[in-house]
């Protein structure tokens, strides 16, 4: 399968493709079980799949099959570089705006640790993201102080539960706001 470069990152081309109908999107959900979604190496790609699929199919049940924001929760695609393999990881992530900056929570559901892709942006922080049919190089920021109460309260505005995980994760951490602004 091709791939192109685009910010430094190689990613599969197939990412810009993510937006199917619902006869394309059965055609993906077999070939997924079908060939398991193995990763092979650095490409992302497994065997006549993305190996991201399980992860595409999360976001598009959670955004009603709409990666543009118009389902219920806007979702984007945010792709980090490994800190240790230095592989490519896509991750959903529901998103509000600032200005002409995306945010995402860290929250793991309020788990006692930074989810892996938080922790590979405190290595590496320049990204990828797609947010729609829109793919572009992006780098991330940590929010803090009243700069991050106010976009936790944008978040909160579009997804109430990240107040349940935020007490949730009080006795082991804060969970981190992340400001990600194109390149």
């Amino acid at each position: 399968m091709p791939r192109e470069p685009t910010g430094g990152i190689i990613r599969p081309a197939v990412l810009p493709t993510l937006v199917p109908d619902a006869r394309s999107w059965e055609c993906w959900s077999r070939r997924a079980n079908t060939t398991g979604g193995q990763a092979n190496g650095a490409t992302g790609l497994g065997k006549g799949t993305c190996a991201a699929l399980p992860q595409i199919r999360w976001c598009r049940r959670k955004c009603l099959g709409r990666f543009d924001g118009t389902g219920n929760f806007p979702c984007l695609l945010l792709t980090t570089t490994g800190r240790k393999s230095q592989l490519l990881r896509t991750t959903p992530l529901i998103y509000g705006h600032d200005g002409d900056g995306y945010i995402v929570i860290a929250s793991q559901g309020g788990r006692p640790a930074h989810p892996g892709w938080y922790v590979n942006l405190q290595e590496n922080p320049q990204v990828e993201l797609q947010v729609g049919a829109d793919i572009f190089a992006a780098t991330s920021a940590t929010a803090d102080g009243a700069s991050r109460a106010r976009l936790w309260n944008v978040m909160m505005a579009i997804y109430p539960p990240y107040d349940e995980y935020r007490e949730k994760a009080a006795a082991t951490r804060e969970i981190p706001v992340v400001v990600l602004r194109r390149d």
